[in-house]
């Protein structure tokens, strides 16, 4: 409201063909949201650990093997991943949530869909590529007609790569109006 209220002088004054106002309103900080459901660490932080670590946890049955492909050490931008898929080729795509549990106004909404891919043959990913960011909460993706299809709340989203960079050149919305409430 704050924004929107500066916002709204900067453009009546322009419309009016005044200066900008320079006593705007300062824009209050953001009220912190604690969690509901506080962890065991220092001021209720959870303490998550590496894929390695996980993998170490396990039981597993006699003749099963768990191996790690990618985690959020080895790829930042990869921390809370939402859903993943396997193309044709092989390679792992990701919805990540930098973003969540609260986008802040002010900040950028660089939610993204990432696509790993092991370079080598090893099993493990080498490369992490952002087909798309500037996402908010993209809950899921289908692969569609040499491209994605993306909800994105409010729309769902076509996103395409015309050129064979693995990053989307094209978004075209095909439906909005979707609800984000819980």
């Amino acid at each position: 409201d704050a924004m929107t209220d500066r916002m709204d002088r900067v453009i009546h004054a322009i419309a009016r063909g005044e200066e900008i106002p320079a006593d705007l309103p300062p824009i209050p900080d953001q009220i912190p949201v604690p969690t509901n459901r506080p962890g065991p660490g220092p001021d209720g932080a959870y303490e998550f650990e590496s894929g390695e670590g996980a993998i170490a946890s396990m039981t597993l049955p006699e003749g099963m093997a768990v191996n790690l492909f990618a985690d959020e050490q080895q790829f930042p931008e990869l921390a809370n991943p939402v859903q993943m898929a396997w193309d044709t080729r092989g390679r792992l795509w990701v919805a990540a949530w930098r973003t969540y549990p609260h986008w802040k106004p002010g900040e950028p909404m660089d939610d993204k869909l990432l696509i790993l891919e092991d370079t080598d043959g090893d099993g493990r990913a080498d490369v992490c590529k952002t087909f798309a960011g500037d996402l908010h909460n993209p809950t899921g993706f289908e692969f569609w007609n040499g491209g994605v299809i993306v909800a994105n709340a409010p729309d769902l989203l076509f996103l395409k790569d015309t050129d064979g960079d693995d990053v989307a050149d094209t978004r075209e919305r095909i439906l909005h109006g979707l609800s984000s409430a819980d």
